[in-house]
């Protein structure tokens, strides 16, 4: 038997397990065993793959291995940054928490390199590589505004060669700038020191050849790599964490999870440091393992998350089990402009809830600032809608989730299409119900800083 033939039989034999009682029937387990024996020596394990993006992130909505347009900046700061190309920064801008840390932090490669061919110019102002992730960010000059990032064509070389890194991408769509993080499979696998080519060869519908070289050196402050294999279990599930990696870019998780071969669940996590703070999802992949004559499977299962910009005492990494199912719809209207002092409150049921703080009113857009409390904020997060005063539903601009303001207090802003505050009805959500916890399984990693 192939293992795609015996992927499909486990999973057959799993549905009808699992759909006729909660224990295996005897039959099926000796139905499994003689599935699992006999495969082929050459093959020790089946192995399966998935990716499973954070449901909402402050960065992408899906990360994905292409450009996601994601408009960052204000009309104001877009037409400022246009008037001094040579000094503006593009990490400077944008709503990647990380990114933006670093750049206030004085931090990232700074760089003014640009080349120009048929009217259009290709610059690059920042470049950061700190071992886990390569960021640059770039824009064009005399492109069409608003022009789509799926439409330009480049590629990467390091040193030379053309890289095959999963990355993922947003842009700033006012300003026709965009970040990318290029992801190398093995972290701290490009030198310390290397040429960054980028080189272009298509620009919305102007094909060309724009290339810019830079030189890299790896930014080694704010990193820390711990082994800590520790772990918890409970009758179900069995996890064990073998790495985490803190960098100013992102933290990743390395974790297994052991659990029934016919248990179909695929945990999520939440990661939290000694402050109560949660780290910003971005994405987990994980790796199923079954090998020959057992009876459980292991789900071999990385996780990624945003910065805090700190290294903490410690991290609890907390499975659960997410509550996708939206509930009532709920409103608040808009008597007053609201302020922090006094936001609007909309509930998001047993979740939490969410205040509005304060509306921005640009040419372009309409950025609404807002503070979600409760479990699982980065999930509801994403939420928000405007009700005009005709009762029509105004929704957020479709390229962007949310930018995170304030990790610690868990503070956002959101663009929707321009609408005057007169015509701002109320403001709506839904109500969440709260994930469902695992606090037997939940892990806390100690941090040595030593």
């Amino acid at each position: 038997m192939n293992l795609t033939n015996l992927e499909l039989e486990l999973k057959r034999i799993g549905r009808a397990a699992m759909s006729e009682q909660e224990e295996m029937p005897d039959d099926v387990l000796e139905r499994l065993e003689k599935t699992l024996t006999g495969l082929p020596d050459r093959s020790r394990r089946v192995e399966w793959r998935g990716r499973r993006a954070a449901i909402a992130t402050g960065i992408v909505a899906a990360v994905i291995t292409i450009l996601c347009g994601f408009s960052m900046l204000s009309a104001p700061a877009a037409a400022a940054l246009r008037q001094v190309p040579i000094i503006g920064s593009v990490f400077g801008q944008v709503g990647d928490y990380g990114l933006r840390l670093i750049y206030e932090g004085k931090t990232s490669t700074k760089v003014q390199l640009s080349d120009s061919h048929k009217g259009i110019t290709f610059h690059v102002r920042d470049v950061l590589y700190d071992g886990t992730s390569l960021a640059f960010g770039y824009y064009f000059d005399g492109a069409d505004e608003g022009i789509s990032s799926s439409n330009i064509r480049m590629d990467v070389y390091v040193n030379g060669k053309k890289t095959d890194f999963r990355g993922f991408g947003y842009a700033m769509s006012e300003l026709n700038g965009y970040i990318w993080h290029e992801r190398p499979e093995q972290p701290d696998s490009l030198p310390e020191k290397f040429d960054l080519s980028l080189k272009v060869s298509r620009v919305g519908d102007v094909k060309g050849n724009w290339s810019v070289t830079v030189p890299v050196e790896e930014y080694k402050e704010g990193r820390l790599t711990l082994f800590p294999n520790v772990g918890k279990s409970s009758p179900d599930f069995s996890l064990l964490v073998r790495k985490v990696r803190f960098s100013p870019t992102m933290t990743a998780v390395d974790l297994d999870v052991q659990q029934a071969v016919m248990e179909n669940i695929v945990l999520d996590y939440v990661l939290e440091d000694d402050q109560g703070v949660e780290y910003p999802p971005y994405e987990s992949t994980w790796s199923t393992i079954i090998a020959p004559k057992q009876l459980n499977k292991t789900l071999e299962t990385s996780l990624l998350f945003g910065p805090t910009g700190r290294i903490p005492k410690w991290i609890k990494i907390k499975p659960f089990l997410p509550s996708t199912d939206l509930g009532e719809e709920t409103k608040a209207g808009m008597v007053s402009p609201p302020a922090p002092d006094q936001p609007i409150v909309l509930l998001q049921g047993e979740a939490g809830k969410m205040d509005i703080l304060s509306v921005e009113y640009f040419r372009d857009r309409t950025r609404v600032h807002y503070r979600v409390q409760g479990k699982f904020p980065f999930f509801r997060a994403s939420g928000l809608a405007i009700e005009d005063s005709g009762g029509n539903r105004v929704n957020r601009l479709p390229e962007l989730v949310y930018v995170i303001e304030d990790l610690q207090k868990s503070e956002f802003f959101t663009d929707f299409p321009p609408i005057q505050e007169k015509d701002i009805r109320s403001f709506v959500t839904h109500r969440f119900a709260a994930p469902v916890y695992f606090p037997e399984l939940d892990t806390i990693v100690p941090v040595d800083l030593k």
